[in-house]
């Protein structure tokens, strides 16, 4: 079990950590994780909060700081992602992985990648979109609804089915491939498959139909 705690005071969970039920729990392998939005946040000064819309007493933490925070700890990055992505997939479904299209550069690393390739790597498990759409440019909204329609005929297949990794090695600029068969009727399948290569920082993605020749 990993538990994440956004907080502003990570050192009051230092007693909460050191309680002995508490710690018999993470020393048998679960995982207490603190994150501070400070350390994120895109304002001078570690600015987190500010007063609240319309007025008011108090503050308020800020939507587009915790919003970078969860951004920056839960890597984006598309690259980064493979290498994630490879890791979650050997314990857990795709169908519990969800994966963002975010914006280009990346907030956290500074990379640039298509948005095509953006897509590739999030529609390898729950595709969703956290990018600003009224920066797309009108060819980009037009790529990404292409995409979304691709990905909802390979829903079902890609959530459900069974993967098949034919190349397990994401180090290295190794390409990664993986294939489905889908899971309902158990049928020969020939069906998109996605492969990502990447060699240090060029990015090429591709979305083909593969046959992969597997029967139920």
């Amino acid at each position: 079990m990993k538990i994440d705690v956004f907080t502003l005071f990570p050192e009051w969970f230092d007693w909460f950590a050191a309680q002995r039920h508490v710690d018999n729990v993470l020393q048998s392998g679960s995982q207490l994780q603190l994150v501070n939005p400070r350390d994120h946040t895109p304002l001078s000064g570690r600015q987190v909060d500010d007063t609240p819309f319309g007025g008011g007493a108090g503050m308020v933490l800020r939507v587009d700081v915790m919003d970078a925070a969860l951004r920056g700890f839960y890597n984006t990055d598309p690259v980064d992602r493979i290498g994630i992505q490879h890791g979650f997939s050997q314990l857990y479904p795709a169908q519990v992985m969800s994966a963002w299209v975010t914006d280009s550069p990346n907030l956290a690393t500074a990379r640039r990648t298509p948005l095509r390739f953006r897509f590739h790597v999030a529609m390898a498990g729950v595709l969703g979109i956290g990018g600003d759409l009224t920066a797309w440019t009108e060819d980009e909204q037009k790529e990404a609804a292409e995409l979304v329609a691709a990905y909802k005929r390979a829903r079902s297949v890609v959530q459900h089915g069974t993967a098949y990794r034919l190349h397990g090695d994401v180090r290295f600029g190794a390409v990664v491939c993986a294939g489905w068969i889908d899971g309902h009727d158990g049928r020969r399948a020939e069906f998109p498959g996605f492969a990502v290569a990447m060699a240090r920082c060029v990015i090429s993605a591709q979305f083909e139909p593969l046959n992969l020749g597997f029967r139920g």
